[in-house]
């Protein structure tokens, strides 16, 4: 109970205020867990780190995200907490932000007994204190366990986490806390991914039986929740462009201001072919009133080409044969030519609005039904994400698996997160071949970046298949580089 309500005045999960969107450009590290000593360089768009066992690719994720979020919760506990046990003496990043210009710098130095965190450009003074203390822990002395779905905590863990998380609360006004709390926290995909049943909330029920951690600035159900939001307003639009096809499909079937066409009567053919097609487009929108009308203009129309079809308006139209179709071709047949160009005018432009209108929400689920097999993911008519099975079965989303899930927050994020799909942004992943089939694995990162063209991804791998479809110059190979304990 007592954690309960730290957490509940903690500020955590807040939405990134004035979009300020975060690209790093590197990170240096002094004595990682004692021993190693690094010095990163990360391009804008893609980074791969590669490396055996032990040459700190996940620690290099894990201290960029606990300390760009030292708020987030990380399997069950904040961020501080865990940065609290992480063995290291300084951790240096450097990055720019959207709205300034320049590079700011956030260091981490490890002391005896506190973690002092420090930004560029806040400075010290009556009053105002420069750096963000997170205190030093002792060890658990019973080692930290997992079940299958809960964290097991020991009375050491718990108790040691409180204690940070009080500190935390105690220092909400801190403004290297306030500032980094305003940035747009990265998307983390841990090595763990479990998603702590506390941290996802009771909306989380269609996706509970599989639970999986991310870390990043708000819960995993308000990312998902963020599609279904966005599907809702595409859809919205989508039935105002209606409205106004409708109208304007009305308005041009009945105007009679048209200036007539007296040119050769089309065939029967040639109006059946343009009947198909446009009576389709309009089976497609559900415009059911506008096609019962062209319905009755084709009828008409065709029985004119039945009689007329192919032939030019003679002179002795009036006395000749089939001088009554003649006559209707004139008064009601005349512009056919016309009023078709103009319907499917009407019509290509209607398809381009709601195709751009609808882009994100399409892209989203080609992106996500790319790597899954035997089902798919679609919104249904209530606007909610779905996992179509075969038999256009509808479920929930337990039906997913730890790897198809990671997946669909992942690209859930990177298409919905931002207020704009353009802007840039940090994702962290953590060997994602783990939870994806080796056949997924060399597209990975082409749908990612498709996804989000202007993201920032640094990803830790084993995977031949992802490292050989990046660029040489985005792979950073953490065992060729000098790991010495750094004096």
């Amino acid at each position: 109970m007592v954690r309960r309500a730290i957490l509940r005045n903690l500020p955590t999960a807040t939405p990134p205020r004035g979009n300020r969107i975060m690209i790093i450009h590197s990170a240096e590290f002094k004595n990682l867990h004692g021993h190693l000593s690094l010095a990163l360089k990360f391009r804008p768009d893609i980074n791969v780190l590669i490396g055996i066992n032990g040459t700190g690719k996940t620690s290099v994720l894990n201290a960029i995200a606990w300390i760009l979020s030292p708020t987030s919760m990380h399997n069950g506990f904040q961020s501080a907490y865990w940065l609290s046990e992480f063995q290291f003496d300084e951790i240096r990043l450097t990055y720019s932000i959207s709205d300034s210009t320049g590079h700011q710098i956030v260091c981490a130095r490890r002391f005896e007994d506190h973690i002092a965190i420090s930004l560029s450009g806040i400075e010290s003074g009556p009053n105002i204190d420069n750096k963000f203390v997170i205190p030093v822990v002792p060890p658990p002395r019973a080692p930290f366990r997992e079940r299958s779905k809960y964290v097991e905590r020991n009375s050491d863990v718990e108790r040691n986490s409180e204690s940070i998380e009080r500190e935390v609360l105690r220092q909400r006004d801190n403004p290297v806390l306030k500032q980094l709390d305003e940035l747009q926290a990265p998307l983390y995909l841990p090595l763990n991914r479990r998603w702590m049943e506390e941290w996802a909330g009771p909306s989380s029920r269609r996706y509970r039986t599989r639970p999986i951690q991310v870390l990043t600035g708000i819960p995993v159900t308000e990312i998902l929740t963020l599609a279904e939001r966005a599907y809702r307003s595409e859809q919205a639009k989508i039935a105002r462009l209606n409205d106004k096809l409708r109208s304007d499909m009305l308005v041009m079937l009945f105007d009679a201001s048209q200036q007539p066409f007296i040119g050769t009567v089309p065939s029967v053919e040639e109006v059946t072919a343009r009947r198909t097609a446009i009576v389709d487009i309009l089976d497609s929108l559900d415009l059911d009133d506008v096609k019962t009308l062209s319905e009755q203009y084709f009828g008409r129309l065709k029985e004119i080409a039945a009689k007329l079809g192919g032939q030019e308006l003679p002179k002795d139209f009036q006395t000749g044969l089939h001088a009554d179709a003649w006559w209707t071709w004139i008064t009601e047949g005349a512009s056919f030519a016309v009023r078709i160009e103009q319907l499917m005018h009407l019509i290509e432009n209607y398809q381009k609005k709601r195709e751009r209108i609808a882009r994100r929400s399409t892209s989203f689920l080609q992106s996500i039904n790319d790597f899954l097999h035997g089902k798919k993911m679609v919104f249904s008519a209530e606007a909610e994400l779905k996992v179509e099975l075969p038999g256009a079965r509808l479920v929930e989303g337990h039906h997913l698996s730890s790897g198809e899930m990671q997946l669909l927050i992942l690209f859930a994020f990177l298409y919905f997160q931002s207020n704009h799909a353009q802007q840039p942004f940090v994702v962290l992943v953590d060997e994602p071949e783990l939870s994806l089939h080796v056949a997924w694995q060399h597209r990975y990162v082409d749908s990612v970046r498709e996804a989000s063209p202007n993201g920032q991804f640094i990803i830790a791998t084993h995977s031949p298949e992802i490292t050989g479809s990046v660029e040489y110059e985005a792979i950073i190979d953490l065992g060729k580089m000098a790991m010495v304990p750094h004096a």
